[in-house]
């Protein structure tokens, strides 16, 4: 009987594909429910509704746990640069947590698990322990295919939302910013960053050179301009960038002119400005940087500041300069103060070899300077999909 009920769990559950697919789609649903319901109550009511953090927590246990056991089932298949990055920001964190318990008269170990590094670095290990082994049990790909196209039919949905309701309609509901006085709509589905990422890979995805005009392209492409976000322009231009064009010489050119256009930005800033009365009001506040970096420099600064008489050569080798949820919103920077030099470069070694092309590391791009994708659960799985997708070269190259 017992037998039976391990066999019938390790093919339903811990080998099937259908079964993650769905439990997938539970975590998506539920995150779309949740921002769609507290969003609603914070622009039309006084006190907004806050989910309970038990649900999602319950959530990613159980997402955690099924992945673990897969792990092991499958862990003869696995590719062995998933044990190196595993294993090396495992070791890592448990020696900066170590080091941080005996030191922090207040340290609590169920804290660190709810809200601070051990939550963060869970948010990161378990997506990629669910990359390893997912490719093994979806072999023809069809799930993940399946999940994109069902994800991109809710997006196209969202994108005539944001587009008739918000743009033309003006409804607060769909802003990225509501009630804040900032240009910009997002739709309903998932928060501004998710929903921007989102766009942005299926721009990548759907782009080919023989349909440049596809209207699914312009959609994605309508999306993250009227985003508000300065990240959805540099989207758009490192898509031209490393994606539209295809001569060396023609990208060496843009990145100079870019380059010149960017230096130039303390000359032309007072008029570009002045379009918006949101970004005038950072801008005389906070200066030049400050409104480039959406105030970014100043996490950076405060983090600075605050660490560096304290900070030693095992820290900055190793990580433990500061701990989640503070952050500066730069990925390189963020994993520096977190894993240290070493770290960051096991991440970059890995990612290099995962993502493996420029067109798909163009959301790890785009982090170095607005964060996202590793610092979101859903945004990381999300990515990681489309990259399982997509892979077919394994080395790093421009198309």
């Amino acid at each position: 009987m017992l037998q039976r009920l391990i066999h019938n769990a390790k093919v339903n559950v811990f080998e099937s594909a259908r079964f993650y697919y769905w439990l997938l789609w539970l975590l998506v649903v539920y995150s779309i429910l949740r921002e769609f319901i507290q969003k609603f109550t914070f622009v039309y009511y006084t006190n907004p509704f806050i989910f309970p953090r038990e649900i999602i927590g319950v959530l990613f246990f159980v997402f955690a746990f099924c992945s673990i056991i897969s792990a092991w089932v499958h862990r003869k298949k696995i590719e062995n640069k998933f044990y190196i990055f595993w294993g090396s920001i495992l070791v890592l964190s448990i020696f900066n947590e170590l080091r941080y318990m005996f030191i922090a008269e207040d340290y609590s170990i169920i804290e660190s698990l709810k809200t601070s590094q051990l939550y963060y670095v869970a948010k990161i290990l378990f997506p990629f322990l669910f990359f390893g082994f997912w490719p093994i049990i979806d072999k023809n790909k069809s799930y993940t295919q399946k999940f994109i196209q069902v994800l991109e039919g809710l997006f196209l949905v969202n994108a005539g939302l944001l587009v008739f309701g918000g743009l033309i309609g003006c409804l607060s509901i769909m802003e990225s910013y509501p009630l804040s006085g900032r240009w910009g709509y997002c739709g309903l589905f998932l928060d501004r960053i998710t929903t921007q990422l989102v766009y942005g890979l299926l721009l990548l995805y759907n782009w080919s050179p023989k349909k440049p005009f596809y209207w699914k392209n312009l959609v994605f492409i309508i999306c993250l301009l009227i985003s508000g976000q300065k990240a959805g322009f540099l989207w758009l231009g490192l898509f031209i960038l490393f994606v539209v064009i295809r001569s060396g010489v023609l990208r060496t050119a843009i990145i100079v002119f870019s380059a010149a256009i960017f230096g130039l930005i303390p000359y032309y800033i007072n008029a570009l400005v002045s379009l918006s009365p949101f970004w005038e009001k950072v801008y005389l506040q906070h200066g030049v940087f400050g409104w480039v970096f959406s105030l970014r420099n100043k996490l950076l600064w405060s983090v600075y500041e605050s660490e560096k008489e304290n900070t030693t050569i095992t820290e900055v080798l190793f990580g433990g300069i500061s701990r989640y949820p503070t952050r500066i919103e730069f990925l390189p920077l963020d994993l520096f103060i977190y894993f240290g030099v070493i770290g960051l470069v096991i991440f970059t070694w890995f990612l290099s070899n995962w993502v493996s092309t420029w067109k798909w590391s163009i959301p790890l791009i785009i982090a170095c300077f607005a964060g996202g994708v590793l610092g979101s659960f859903l945004m990381l799985l999300f990515f990681g999909l489309f990259i399982i997708r997509n892979k077919k070269l394994y080395h790093f190259c421009l198309d």
